[in-house]
């Protein structure tokens, strides 16, 4: 054997060991979880995308957070966005996402208040719903048809029979969603709007008043597994710590309560 074969010989034994090394040390290397995909309403968005950097940091199990109307993520969904976790912000939403497949099981995590507010300094002079029809109100904001927090705010003005005199004389301009609403105030866009309780840490507003909490369906958030393959026992693994008594502190903290007491206002409950 000529020394040039034996050369070729050696470098395709150490090209043979060289792959086999590098093949067991990708066998020994421990197997990355997949992401988990979390669709929430954009109103718990914020508080969602801190416990999920949170959970990241104490797991390594990335979370990977989508927020919009709740309406939307729904459609996304059935077009076949990846999901884990569903946060609804109406159980309409989860009945729909339900049709599609198995009945599903949720976890309620969190509440809220829908106070109609005016721009900071109140300008229109509002001081109840009844304002909003007379001429110093133009533009009025709500979320729009499908949009949790428009669904509520329709079912107080039906409760007060405000709901068609608003429609009918346009003043009534729709957002995609609630955050938009705050934003909106906060740039004087509208006189007035129907937010959430929790979305007054968004943009500075002035409360006007507390709808009841039995002139519309209870404000609830519910979180759904939706059993993804692949990911799923990463995916229980943050619904556990969005569901623990952690999480459920800083929800409270940041506003998502049932009882939202407003200074010098009944709340009209």
């Amino acid at each position: 054997m000529s020394p040039s074969d034996r050369f070729c010989i050696s470098v395709f034994y150490m090209t043979v060991w060289v792959g086999l090394s590098l093949s067991m040390l990708g066998c020994n290397r421990p197997k990355q979880p997949s992401p988990v995909h979390v669709l929430t309403a954009t109103s718990l968005a914020p508080e969602v995308r801190a416990l999920a950097a949170e959970f990241q940091s104490r797991s390594g199990i990335e979370v990977v957070v989508v927020s919009g109307s709740s309406n939307s993520l729904v459609t996304q969904m059935v077009s076949g966005a990846p999901a884990d976790i569903f946060i609804s912000a109406h159980p309409q939403w989860i009945k729909e996402l339900a049709k599609q497949g198995p009945a599903l099981t949720s976890d309620r995590i969190a509440s809220n208040r829908l106070l109609l507010a005016a721009e900071v300094g109140n300008p229109s002079q509002i001081e109840g719903p009844e304002d909003l029809l007379g001429d110093k109100v133009q533009r009025v904001g709500i979320g729009g048809p499908g949009v949790p927090v428009g669904d509520y705010a329709r079912e107080y003005l039906k409760s007060i029979d405000l709901k068609d005199d608003l429609r009918y004389g346009g003043k009534l301009i729709y957002a995609p969603d609630a955050a938009t609403l705050s934003t909106w105030l906060a740039r004087g866009e509208i006189d007035a709007a129907f937010i959430f309780a929790s979305d007054r840490k968004l943009n500075p507003c002035e409360v006007i008043t507390v709808a009841p909490s039995s002139s519309h369906a209870p404000i609830v958030y519910r979180l759904v597994m939706l059993e993804r393959e692949g990911s799923l026992a990463a995916a229980k693994s943050f619904r556990d710590f969005i569901c623990s008594d952690h999480a459920q502190a800083q929800f409270e903290r940041a506003g998502y309560v049932e009882d939202f007491p407003v200074a010098d206002r009944p709340s009209g409950d």
